[in-house]
């Protein structure tokens, strides 16, 4: 009997596994397959650690075939999805797809996987042309981009104090955080004690 693993995975702890693993146990029987199924709950920007797992199993010949429900289980956009499926075919891992009906393992699947490759390296150009388009725009009205700059009253900040904070062995971290600046917004400003070209950008 042919194995192959499942991978299930939800969002939340309120969802659950059970429409997923049924999916996947249902194909298995009918197909004869002995099934063995990895949850994991992960919102989509979380990582996947049991889907990572797996991978490293796939790299070390130990999973040969894995079954999804949907390849959206394996990523959170369609090129971080793509990726994934190079490296488990680079791993000699066929993945499966039930509602995309992609089977990585056949000619045509690797067929599709290479066209929806195609598509998501044109997404991902469209939407960094439109960034860099949106950028530039914003230049040229003048706008100033990046996080804002921290507007201080020097008169309200005291040399002689903060060098004294310095003196007893109080962190750069520790008063800025009082001040309600940054450190790199401490060493620029005042210009004391160990200020350093390599300081951070002034940043609140």
């Amino acid at each position: 009997m042919r194995r192959v693993t499942g991978y299930v995975r939800v969002s939340t702890d309120e969802q659950t596994f059970e429409a997923q693993q049924r999916a996947l146990s249902e194909v298995a029987a009918f197909r004869g397959l002995q099934l063995d199924i990895v949850s994991e709950t992960a919102s989509g920007r979380r990582r996947r650690t049991k889907l990572d797992e797996l991978e490293a199993r796939a790299r070390a010949g130990k999973v040969r075939e894995l079954w999804v429900v949907a390849l959206d289980r394996l990523g959170r956009s369609t090129l971080d999805v793509l990726l994934r499926l190079d490296r488990f075919a680079r791993a000699g891992c066929s993945v499966v797809s039930l509602r995309e009906g992609l089977d990585l393992g056949s000619p045509a699947g690797r067929l599709q996987a290479q066209l929806l490759a195609a598509f998501a390296e044109f997404e991902a150009a469209q939407i960094r042309s439109r960034t860099r388009e949106g950028l530039a725009a914003a230049r040229a009205r003048g706008r100033r981009l990046g996080r804002p700059r921290c507007d201080l009253d020097e008169s309200e900040l005291d040399r002689d104090g903060i060098a004294h904070a310095r003196r007893e062995g109080r962190s750069w971290a520790s008063i800025a955080d009082e001040l309600g600046v940054s450190r790199a917004t401490l060493r620029r400003r005042l210009a004391i004690n160990g200020a350093s070209s390599d300081d951070a950008p002034d940043q609140c």
